[in-house]
């Protein structure tokens, strides 16, 4: 399945050796992963990536899709984790390539997939959690049309602190 945006594609994770030795080098990047509620205890080995991502891949209840520039360019991941009892979406965004950040490319990715959820899974409302001081997040998220909801009061342990996590949605109705 393909996503297809003005400038970016969402298409299935083919797991193959180079993907995830990007992905790899990404969770090593703490300016990459410091605002993901990461926790940077040990290396993350190729082996664990794999796995961790095959089980996502087979999950019924997850949508993930690499986020890959026009040129090709692998430059993030994007996932939708769906409680379908709810009809209720939970959109995860890791945009790695930082060459590509500040450029609407994630704002993109979060009106593809949200689009996917309402239009083609029957979602009611999508929603995601933002570290604070997540800036770039919560403005992308912002700009697709996702209102904030509230705040978790330390929430998450990152950067050596408990932070807030800022909580964004959208449903259906207000689309």
């Amino acid at each position: 399945m393909r996503l297809i945006g003005k400038n970016i594609i969402l298409k299935a994770l083919d797991l193959d050796d180079k993907k995830l030795k990007t992905l790899q080098r990404w969770l090593g990047d703490e300016e990459v992963v410091r605002h993901g509620g990461f926790v940077k205890t040990m290396p993350q080995s190729i082996k664990h990536i794999k796995s961790y991502l095959e089980k996502l891949q087979d999950s019924s209840d997850v949508r993930l899709f690499g986020i890959f520039f026009k040129n090709g360019s692998y430059i993030g991941n994007i996932r939708l984790d769906i409680e379908w009892i709810w009809r209720i979406g939970t959109i995860s965004l890791l945009l790695g390539a930082k060459s590509y950040w500040g450029r609407g490319h994630g704002t993109e990715a979060i009106r593809l997939i949200s689009d996917f959820g309402f239009n083609t899974l029957g979602l009611h409302k999508i929603e995601a959690g933002i570290l604070d001081g997540n800036v770039g997040s919560l403005r992308a998220f912002e700009k697709a049309g996702f209102e904030v909801e509230g705040k978790k009061k330390h929430n998450r342990f990152s950067m050596g602190q408990y932070v807030d996590v800022i909580l964004v949605g959208k449903n259906n109705a207000s689309r």
